[in-house]
């Protein structure tokens, strides 16, 4: 990631835009400044300002850290997800056979400790950290034996929203780079 290019910042972003997710609420937020309207995939000039200024896809990371849970990821050598989810994973998932409830156990643990920065662009930083305080109320009131659906539909009721600005993304793409290492280092049974 130090070596990246301003061309590879470029191609990283133009991959981008084929999922564009709008984030008229982050732009409304304190957080957001000038510097991260520059830098804004929505920005028709972002192309120019990245060429012009000659940002690496890490110093843009670096920029977006602190509205951006994936780029604060990248920025930081992905600490939060080695530090912080793939532990907690490890401790949840102790085979094969208990993978779907250490999921769902993590992805609540997870978004019971940060707000979704996919929430908070969609819907702003105050709904994302409701849903935050919402998600760790029920974790701490709820009955630790629940099964794996009641802990689903406590999410549902959670994030419910017509218009899926609730969608806890960044958690779950953080998630998936935890799932990921925790099923490297498994063993897998051999026919």
């Amino acid at each position: 990631f130090e070596h990246t290019t301003v061309d590879d910042t470029l191609d990283f972003f133009r991959a981008l835009r084929f999922k564009l997710t709008s984030g008229i609420a982050a732009r409304l937020e304190e957080s957001w400044t000038e510097t991260h309207s520059r830098y804004d995939i929505e920005n028709p000039a972002l192309y120019e300002n990245i060429r012009e200024d000659g940002l690496t896809l890490l110093q843009l990371s670096k920029l977006s850290a602190d509205v951006d849970a994936i780029s604060r990821e990248y920025a930081t050598a992905y600490r939060g997800v080695l530090e912080e989810i793939y532990p907690y994973l490890r401790d949840k998932i102790t085979g094969f056979e208990d993978i779907e409830e250490g999921i769902v156990d993590t992805f609540l643990w997870a978004l019971s400790r940060h707000p979704d920065s996919l929430i908070a662009k969609k819907a702003g930083v105050s709904r994302a950290e409701q849903v935050r305080e919402m998600i760790h109320s029920a974790l701490s009131n709820r009955d630790s034996e629940a099964t794996i659906g009641e802990k689903l539909s406590m999410l549902e009721r959670a994030l419910g929203d017509e218009e899926n600005r609730l969608n806890p993304g960044s958690t779950a793409d953080l998630l998936s780079a935890g799932l990921l290492c925790r099923l490297l280092e498994m063993e897998y049974p051999h026919d």
